[in-house]
Protein backbone atom coordinates (compact mmCIF):
# COMPACT_ATOMS: atom_id res chain seq x y z
CA UNK A 1 0.00 0.00 0.00
CA UNK A 2 1.23 3.48 -0.82
CA UNK A 3 2.24 5.71 1.75
CA UNK A 4 2.09 9.33 1.66
CA UNK A 5 5.43 11.48 0.89
CA UNK A 6 7.55 11.91 3.78
CA UNK A 7 8.40 15.47 5.58
CA UNK A 8 11.37 16.83 4.85
CA UNK A 9 13.12 20.21 4.57
CA UNK A 10 14.58 21.63 1.45
CA UNK A 11 17.02 24.20 1.36
CA UNK A 12 17.71 26.94 -1.60
CA UNK A 13 21.10 28.83 -1.11
CA UNK A 14 21.73 31.26 -3.28
CA UNK A 15 25.33 32.73 -3.31
CA UNK A 16 27.65 35.23 -5.37
CA UNK A 17 31.33 35.71 -4.04
CA UNK A 18 30.48 36.72 -0.47
CA UNK A 19 26.75 37.21 -0.27
CA UNK A 20 24.76 34.14 0.44
CA UNK A 21 21.10 33.90 0.77
CA UNK A 22 19.70 30.66 2.70
CA UNK A 23 15.66 29.95 2.03
CA UNK A 24 14.52 26.60 3.48
CA UNK A 25 11.32 25.31 3.05
CA UNK A 26 9.49 21.79 3.18
CA UNK A 27 9.26 19.28 0.71
CA UNK A 28 6.39 18.71 -0.05
CA UNK A 29 4.41 20.81 2.81
CA UNK A 30 2.35 19.61 5.39
CA UNK A 31 -1.44 18.87 4.41
CA UNK A 32 -4.17 20.64 6.08
CA UNK A 33 -8.00 21.06 5.70
CA UNK A 34 -6.94 24.62 4.40
CA UNK A 35 -4.98 24.29 1.64
CA UNK A 36 -6.37 27.61 -0.26
CA UNK A 37 -4.95 29.49 -2.95
CA UNK A 38 -1.96 31.74 -2.32
CA UNK A 39 -1.27 30.15 1.54
CA UNK A 40 0.96 27.64 0.14
CA UNK A 41 3.66 30.32 -1.14
CA UNK A 42 7.08 31.51 -0.44
CA UNK A 43 7.86 34.76 -1.57
CA UNK A 44 11.68 35.93 -1.23
CA UNK A 45 13.39 38.61 -2.59
CA UNK A 46 17.71 39.11 -2.00
CA UNK A 47 20.79 40.54 -3.98
CA UNK A 48 20.04 38.05 -6.50
CA UNK A 49 16.14 39.31 -7.05
CA UNK A 50 12.96 37.66 -6.52
CA UNK A 51 12.03 33.98 -6.58
CA UNK A 52 8.14 33.43 -5.86
CA UNK A 53 7.44 29.25 -5.05
CA UNK A 54 3.91 27.52 -5.05
CA UNK A 55 2.85 24.55 -4.15
CA UNK A 56 0.05 22.28 -3.86
CA UNK A 57 0.49 18.83 -1.86
CA UNK A 58 -1.52 15.90 -1.82
CA UNK A 59 -0.87 12.43 0.20
CA UNK A 60 1.39 11.50 -3.29
CA UNK A 61 1.61 14.07 -5.50
CA UNK A 62 2.77 17.83 -4.89
CA UNK A 63 2.83 20.33 -7.84
CA UNK A 64 5.52 23.71 -7.56
CA UNK A 65 5.41 26.41 -9.96
CA UNK A 66 8.71 28.45 -9.21
CA UNK A 67 9.40 31.41 -11.21
CA UNK A 68 13.20 33.23 -10.57
CA UNK A 69 13.70 36.93 -11.50
CA UNK A 70 17.31 36.93 -11.46
CA UNK A 71 18.47 40.34 -11.56
CA UNK A 72 22.68 39.25 -11.63
CA UNK A 73 24.74 35.92 -12.61
CA UNK A 74 23.68 33.88 -9.11
CA UNK A 75 24.98 30.34 -8.32
CA UNK A 76 22.15 28.41 -7.25
CA UNK A 77 22.00 25.08 -4.59
CA UNK A 78 19.29 22.99 -3.65
CA UNK A 79 19.51 20.43 -0.67
CA UNK A 80 17.75 18.00 0.91
CA UNK A 81 17.98 14.68 2.67
CA UNK A 82 14.91 13.78 1.17
CA UNK A 83 14.69 11.25 -2.15
CA UNK A 84 12.67 12.67 -4.80
CA UNK A 85 11.06 11.53 -7.96
CA UNK A 86 10.26 14.72 -9.94
CA UNK A 87 8.74 15.48 -13.51
CA UNK A 88 10.86 18.28 -13.85
CA UNK A 89 9.30 21.16 -17.00
CA UNK A 90 11.39 24.21 -18.22
CA UNK A 91 8.85 26.82 -19.44
CA UNK A 92 11.22 29.23 -20.67
CA UNK A 93 15.05 30.48 -20.56
CA UNK A 94 17.10 27.39 -20.82
CA UNK A 95 19.26 26.44 -17.71
CA UNK A 96 21.79 23.55 -16.36
CA UNK A 97 21.45 21.58 -13.81
CA UNK A 98 24.99 19.84 -12.44
CA UNK A 99 23.64 16.93 -9.95
CA UNK A 100 25.77 14.98 -7.82
CA UNK A 101 26.29 11.51 -9.35
CA UNK A 102 24.52 11.91 -12.30
CA UNK A 103 25.85 13.58 -15.81
CA UNK A 104 24.78 17.52 -16.12
CA UNK A 105 21.72 18.28 -17.46
CA UNK A 106 20.98 21.36 -20.12
CA UNK A 107 16.64 22.25 -20.12
CA UNK A 108 15.85 24.14 -23.07
CA UNK A 109 12.98 25.54 -23.87
CA UNK A 110 9.76 23.38 -23.05
CA UNK A 111 11.98 20.28 -22.29
CA UNK A 112 11.16 17.77 -19.44
CA UNK A 113 12.54 14.69 -17.64
CA UNK A 114 11.51 12.23 -15.12
CA UNK A 115 14.35 12.28 -12.34
CA UNK A 116 14.83 10.07 -9.34
CA UNK A 117 17.48 11.82 -6.94
CA UNK A 118 18.51 9.26 -3.73
CA UNK A 119 19.07 12.81 -2.40
CA UNK A 120 18.81 16.29 -3.32
CA UNK A 121 22.45 18.14 -4.41
CA UNK A 122 21.86 20.43 -7.35
CA UNK A 123 23.67 22.87 -8.45
CA UNK A 124 23.15 25.82 -11.10
CA UNK A 125 24.53 29.46 -12.29
CA UNK A 126 21.12 31.07 -13.18
CA UNK A 127 22.43 34.29 -15.96
CA UNK A 128 20.25 37.24 -15.67
CA UNK A 129 16.48 36.99 -17.20
CA UNK A 130 13.17 35.25 -15.40
CA UNK A 131 13.41 31.34 -15.43
CA UNK A 132 9.85 29.19 -14.83
CA UNK A 133 9.68 26.02 -14.06
CA UNK A 134 7.25 23.46 -12.82
CA UNK A 135 8.52 20.47 -10.55
CA UNK A 136 6.17 18.09 -9.90
CA UNK A 137 6.86 15.14 -7.26
CA UNK A 138 5.42 12.13 -6.84
CA UNK A 139 5.18 9.53 -3.95
CA UNK A 140 8.31 7.03 -4.80
CA UNK A 141 5.91 3.71 -4.76
CA UNK A 142 3.28 4.74 -7.89
CA UNK A 143 5.31 3.48 -10.44
CA UNK A 144 5.77 0.60 -9.01
CA UNK A 145 2.03 -0.68 -8.97
CA UNK A 146 2.55 -0.06 -12.70
CA UNK A 147 5.88 -1.96 -13.58
CA UNK A 148 4.26 -5.15 -15.13
CA UNK A 149 2.30 -2.62 -17.60
CA UNK A 150 5.02 -0.35 -18.72
CA UNK A 151 8.20 -1.74 -19.66
CA UNK A 152 10.02 1.48 -19.55
CA UNK A 153 10.15 1.76 -16.40
CA UNK A 154 12.41 -0.72 -15.77
CA UNK A 155 15.47 0.74 -16.31
CA UNK A 156 14.27 3.63 -13.53
CA UNK A 157 12.60 1.58 -10.73
CA UNK A 158 16.15 -0.53 -10.98
CA UNK A 159 17.59 2.28 -9.86
CA UNK A 160 15.49 3.31 -7.14
CA UNK A 161 16.04 -0.19 -5.51
CA UNK A 162 19.54 0.63 -6.02
CA UNK A 163 19.03 4.12 -4.73
CA UNK A 164 21.15 5.48 -7.38
CA UNK A 165 20.20 8.76 -9.42
CA UNK A 166 18.29 8.24 -12.64
CA UNK A 167 16.66 9.62 -15.84
CA UNK A 168 13.33 8.17 -17.64
CA UNK A 169 14.93 9.01 -20.94
CA UNK A 170 18.79 9.41 -21.86
CA UNK A 171 17.67 12.75 -23.27
CA UNK A 172 15.12 15.42 -22.37
CA UNK A 173 11.57 15.18 -24.40
CA UNK A 174 9.86 18.14 -25.55
CA UNK A 175 6.43 19.08 -24.30
CA UNK A 176 3.43 18.70 -26.75
CA UNK A 177 0.85 20.73 -26.54
CA UNK A 178 -1.61 19.06 -24.87
CA UNK A 179 0.95 18.36 -21.88
CA UNK A 180 1.46 22.70 -21.80
CA UNK A 181 -2.34 22.45 -21.86
CA UNK A 182 -2.46 20.32 -19.01
CA UNK A 183 0.43 23.03 -17.41
CA UNK A 184 -1.79 25.80 -18.34
CA UNK A 185 -4.76 24.68 -16.25
CA UNK A 186 -3.18 23.69 -13.22
CA UNK A 187 -1.53 27.26 -13.05
CA UNK A 188 -5.09 28.25 -13.50
CA UNK A 189 -7.39 26.39 -11.03
CA UNK A 190 -9.47 27.93 -9.01
CA UNK A 191 -10.70 24.97 -6.85
CA UNK A 192 -9.95 25.36 -2.94
CA UNK A 193 -9.40 23.10 -0.21
CA UNK A 194 -9.88 19.29 -0.90
CA UNK A 195 -11.03 19.85 -4.50
CA UNK A 196 -7.36 21.79 -5.40
CA UNK A 197 -5.70 18.76 -4.01
CA UNK A 198 -7.90 16.37 -6.04
CA UNK A 199 -7.78 18.36 -9.36
CA UNK A 200 -4.15 18.68 -8.81
CA UNK A 201 -3.37 15.17 -8.31
CA UNK A 202 -5.65 14.26 -10.86
CA UNK A 203 -3.86 16.33 -13.80
CA UNK A 204 -0.53 15.64 -12.22
CA UNK A 205 -1.28 11.72 -12.94
CA UNK A 206 -2.44 13.02 -15.96
CA UNK A 207 0.93 14.38 -17.49
CA UNK A 208 2.88 11.69 -16.02
CA UNK A 209 0.83 9.49 -18.40
CA UNK A 210 1.47 11.57 -21.27
CA UNK A 211 4.95 11.43 -20.72
CA UNK A 212 5.45 7.69 -20.58
CA UNK A 213 3.56 7.47 -23.38
CA UNK A 214 5.67 9.41 -25.44
CA UNK A 215 8.71 8.03 -24.03
CA UNK A 216 7.32 4.55 -24.80
CA UNK A 217 6.45 5.30 -28.39
CA UNK A 218 9.87 7.02 -28.86
CA UNK A 219 11.56 3.93 -27.89
CA UNK A 220 9.40 1.61 -29.70
CA UNK A 221 10.11 3.18 -33.34
CA UNK A 222 13.51 4.12 -32.23
CA UNK A 223 12.50 7.82 -32.86
CA UNK A 224 14.29 9.20 -29.98
CA UNK A 225 14.41 13.27 -30.54
CA UNK A 226 17.73 14.72 -32.26
CA UNK A 227 17.23 17.70 -32.67
CA UNK A 228 19.62 19.98 -32.71
CA UNK A 229 19.32 23.31 -30.01
CA UNK A 230 19.61 25.65 -33.24
CA UNK A 231 16.75 23.48 -35.06
CA UNK A 232 14.68 23.82 -31.79
CA UNK A 233 15.13 27.37 -31.65
CA UNK A 234 13.53 27.82 -35.14
CA UNK A 235 11.04 25.70 -34.53
CA UNK A 236 9.99 27.54 -31.65
CA UNK A 237 9.98 30.77 -33.73
CA UNK A 238 7.70 28.93 -36.27
CA UNK A 239 5.56 27.90 -33.54
CA UNK A 240 5.57 31.56 -32.48
CA UNK A 241 4.88 33.13 -35.55
CA UNK A 242 1.63 30.75 -35.95
CA UNK A 243 -0.18 32.00 -32.62
CA UNK A 244 0.40 35.69 -34.30
CA UNK A 245 -0.77 34.94 -37.23
CA UNK A 246 -3.96 32.70 -36.44
CA UNK A 247 -6.28 35.59 -38.05
CA UNK A 248 -4.49 34.98 -41.51
CA UNK A 249 -3.78 31.73 -43.58
CA UNK A 250 -0.44 31.02 -43.33
CA UNK A 251 1.17 28.21 -45.55
CA UNK A 252 4.11 25.97 -44.74
CA UNK A 253 6.24 27.63 -47.20
CA UNK A 254 5.87 31.03 -45.75
CA UNK A 255 6.94 29.53 -42.11
CA UNK A 256 9.97 27.93 -43.86
CA UNK A 257 11.12 30.77 -45.31
CA UNK A 258 10.94 32.94 -41.77
CA UNK A 259 12.19 30.67 -39.75
CA UNK A 260 14.97 29.41 -42.63
CA UNK A 261 14.35 25.92 -42.57
CA UNK A 262 13.06 23.51 -45.78
CA UNK A 263 9.30 22.50 -45.80
CA UNK A 264 10.35 18.87 -44.89
CA UNK A 265 12.40 19.40 -41.78
CA UNK A 266 9.86 22.07 -40.75
CA UNK A 267 6.72 20.01 -41.00
CA UNK A 268 8.75 16.94 -39.86
CA UNK A 269 10.52 18.52 -37.00
CA UNK A 270 7.00 20.60 -35.52
CA UNK A 271 5.52 17.03 -35.18
CA UNK A 272 8.52 15.74 -33.39
CA UNK A 273 8.82 18.82 -30.88
CA UNK A 274 5.49 19.58 -30.01
CA UNK A 275 3.47 16.34 -30.76
CA UNK A 276 1.40 17.91 -33.54
CA UNK A 277 1.18 18.53 -37.13
CA UNK A 278 1.61 22.59 -37.98
CA UNK A 279 -2.02 22.28 -39.49
CA UNK A 280 -3.86 20.77 -36.75
CA UNK A 281 -1.73 23.00 -34.17
CA UNK A 282 -2.92 26.28 -36.33
CA UNK A 283 -6.73 24.60 -35.56
CA UNK A 284 -5.97 24.04 -31.98
CA UNK A 285 -5.42 27.76 -31.19
CA UNK A 286 -7.63 29.50 -33.71
CA UNK A 287 -10.32 27.03 -31.56
CA UNK A 288 -9.08 27.87 -28.32
CA UNK A 289 -8.86 31.94 -29.06
CA UNK A 290 -12.51 31.70 -30.48
CA UNK A 291 -13.88 30.14 -27.28
CA UNK A 292 -12.38 32.98 -25.61
CA UNK A 293 -14.07 35.25 -27.82
CA UNK A 294 -17.33 33.56 -27.41
CA UNK A 295 -17.29 33.72 -23.93
CA UNK A 296 -15.93 36.72 -22.87
CA UNK A 297 -17.25 39.04 -25.59
CA UNK A 298 -20.31 40.43 -27.52
CA UNK A 299 -19.03 39.57 -30.68
CA UNK A 300 -21.36 37.23 -33.11
CA UNK A 301 -20.36 34.16 -34.47
CA UNK A 302 -19.83 35.25 -37.86
CA UNK A 303 -17.48 38.02 -36.50
CA UNK A 304 -15.27 35.45 -34.58
CA UNK A 305 -15.12 33.60 -37.54
CA UNK A 306 -13.78 36.51 -39.58
CA UNK A 307 -11.22 37.14 -36.56
CA UNK A 308 -10.30 33.84 -36.47
CA UNK A 309 -9.24 33.35 -40.69
CA UNK A 310 -12.22 32.00 -41.77
CA UNK A 311 -14.08 33.29 -45.02
CA UNK A 312 -17.11 30.35 -44.24
CA UNK A 313 -19.51 30.68 -40.67
CA UNK A 314 -20.30 26.73 -41.68
CA UNK A 315 -16.39 25.83 -41.86
CA UNK A 316 -15.59 27.68 -38.71
CA UNK A 317 -19.08 26.30 -36.67
CA UNK A 318 -17.72 22.39 -38.39
CA UNK A 319 -14.36 22.88 -37.06
CA UNK A 320 -15.60 24.49 -33.24
CA UNK A 321 -18.20 21.37 -33.41
CA UNK A 322 -15.20 18.35 -34.31
CA UNK A 323 -12.94 20.48 -31.01
CA UNK A 324 -15.54 21.08 -28.39
CA UNK A 325 -18.22 18.62 -28.98
CA UNK A 326 -21.09 21.49 -29.46
CA UNK A 327 -21.77 24.22 -32.26
CA UNK A 328 -20.93 27.92 -31.54
CA UNK A 329 -24.37 28.89 -31.13
CA UNK A 330 -24.68 26.25 -28.73
CA UNK A 331 -21.84 27.33 -26.75
CA UNK A 332 -22.99 31.17 -26.83
CA UNK A 333 -26.16 30.20 -25.00
CA UNK A 334 -24.46 28.20 -22.44
CA UNK A 335 -22.15 30.73 -21.13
Amino acid sequence: MLQPANFSMMELIFQEDKEQEIISYPIPRSITNEIVIGVNEIRKSGYFGEILLQETSGDYVSTWFKQYNIIRDTSLQYTSEQPLLSLQINRHIPYMLSINGMENITFLEEQYNLLYLPHIDIKSVLKQGVYNTTEVHYELGYLQKWHEHIPLLDKLLKSIEKNIPAKLTKENSNATSQMLHILHEMENCTFVNDLRIMYMEAKALELLSLCLHKASNSVQTGSMETLKPNQIEKLHYAKAYLSQHIDSPVSINEVARKVGMNDYMLKRGFKQLFGIAMYDYLIEIRMEESRKLLLDSELHISEVAYKMGYSSISNFSTAFKKRYGYSPSAFKKKK
